[in-house]
């Protein structure tokens, strides 16, 4: 589980109840040598009292009351300074300050397990769709530069061509983009691309299959072409609703990427092109079995326990005698109190000696090498489980890059959808080994390797 989500109010509940849930964590806005990244932005600070008043919320903007959504996040494992996740659009955040990266990414100091509160006005595709004209809005320049390239010249000329007439509307052309992929394109974890293509080119133009990191990707180039401000957003889609607790609950397997388009008087929209039923435009699931019918509250870590005061002396139960009760009473209220001290001291002295003496015995028998980090590491090189994985997803696509650890590489992957927790013990046995010291085990790896083969087959 990464994250929950709590909307209070009815009214707001309402809102989302049965439509496409997005909640939002960053945006990738500018192309640039063929890679989508952030452009640079001057981030600050903004106080409660910037907007003239001061009432516990940070308010950049404002929506209509019929728009906005006030919700809460319970969020696990927070860094600090990293972006909050929410549903898009954020307009207030409660508390007495906020770092504003850029119009989606905001962050605050706390770290761990957080909960934070904030109000959106979100657009939906649909109500977008309803209205009788729709217009570019005006977005930073970045957001409409076109790439260059023969994939992008065909993507104009192919993909395009029906639609670039002066008789077609704004709202003409963005139905046919859906539909075009609704009816030509297939979502798949597994990608052959065996003539290795342009990935982008591979999956347009040839295979006509991939994930959502495809489709975001393509539909940003596409809005660009027909002149509308688009940029590539990841996050969260679905999730699992709970209707006792009304709690939405988000897992690692709705991580999920999507296109936005910038449009005149209504901001950034999702325009996810993935086709329905396969991950987008689905409400979240209803939860069969409801963890708070059950007696479990799954907000227990986020939530202040209070304590349970002490009974009365007059209203507690007197204790029978007890001989072995008495002596541990006595050993803990006068020797162990009187000779604490030295007891700690001796007990860290026999731990530090076992540790050092552990790590000579294995410093005989280690060679040294490169880490994963390039600094001098004591370990042999990489296995062959390691290698066998790396390759695994090299040929799908995405190599594993330069000084990047096994952990941030599997960020990376599971980040695409490639794989849930199948290969969770890997990596737990790779740090193991390679920072805590654990003896290898040569059945336990090519265990590894036999399952990365069966997962290689079966995609």
């Amino acid at each position: 589980v990464r994250f929950h989500l709590e909307i209070p109010e009815e009214a707001h509940a309402q809102r989302v109840l049965g439509r496409p849930l997005y909640l939002r964590s960053h945006t990738l806005d500018h192309w640039k040598d063929g890679v989508w990244m952030r452009a640079a932005y001057e981030g600050k600070w903004i106080n409660d009292a910037d907007d003239g008043k001061r009432d516990a919320w940070v308010t950049m903007s404002s929506a209509s009351a019929d728009r906005v959504i006030r919700h809460r996040v319970y969020l696990y494992d927070h860094l600090s300074g990293a972006s909050l996740v929410s549903i898009p659009n954020v307009i207030a955040v409660r508390g007495p300050e906020v770092f504003r990266q850029s119009d989606d990414f905001f962050s605050f100091r706390q770290g761990g397990n957080v909960s934070y509160e904030l109000v959106s006005a979100p657009v939906y595709y649909d109500e977008a769709m309803g209205l009788k004209t729709l217009e570019p809005g005006e977005a930073p320049a970045h957001c409409l530069e076109k790439a260059q390239g023969l994939t992008f010249r065909d993507m104009e000329n192919l993909l395009l061509a029906p639609i670039q007439t002066p008789d077609r509307t704004l709202k003409q052309k963005l139905a046919y983009i859906r539909q075009l992929f609704e009816e030509k394109y297939t979502y798949s974890y597994k990608v052959d691309n065996p003539e290795k293509r342009d990935p982008l080119a591979n999956f347009l133009f040839h295979e006509k299959k991939g994930y959502c990191d495809f489709y975001a990707q393509a539909g940003a180039h596409l809005l660009r072409q027909i002149g509308v401000p688009s940029r590539v957003a990841y996050g969260y889609a679905g999730g699992l609703y709970d209707p006792s607790a009304r709690l939405y609950t988000f897992r690692e397997r709705d991580a999920h990427a999507w296109t936005e388009m910038f449009l005149k008087d209504l901001g950034w929209i999702s325009f996810d092109l993935v086709p329905s039923g396969q991950g987008a435009h689905r409400p979240a699931e209803t939860q069969r079995h409801a963890a708070s019918a059950s007696g479990r509250d799954p907000l227990r870590q986020f939530r202040k326990h209070e304590e349970t005061p002490e009974p009365e002396a007059s209203q507690r139960s007197p204790e029978p005698p007890s001989f072995g009760r008495d002596w541990d009473a006595w050993l803990e209220g006068h020797w162990i109190l009187t000779h604490l001290n030295w007891i700690l001291g001796a007990t860290m002295l026999a731990l530090l000696g076992a540790y050092l003496a552990r790590r000579w015995r294995q410093r005989k028998t280690r060679p040294d090498s490169v880490g994963e980090r390039g600094g001098t590491r004591r370990h042999r090189e990489p296995p062959g489980y390691f290698r066998d994985f790396c390759e695994l997803f090299a040929s799908l696509g995405h190599q594993r890059a330069a000084g990047q650890t096994l952990k941030e590489y599997f960020g990376t992957l599971q980040s695409a959808e490639l794989f849930r927790d199948e290969f969770d013990p890997l990596l737990d046995y790779h740090y193991r080994v390679e920072y805590e010291d654990e003896s290898r085990s040569r059945s336990t790896e090519k265990r590894f390797s036999k399952e990365i083969r069966e997962f290689r087959n079966r995609r």
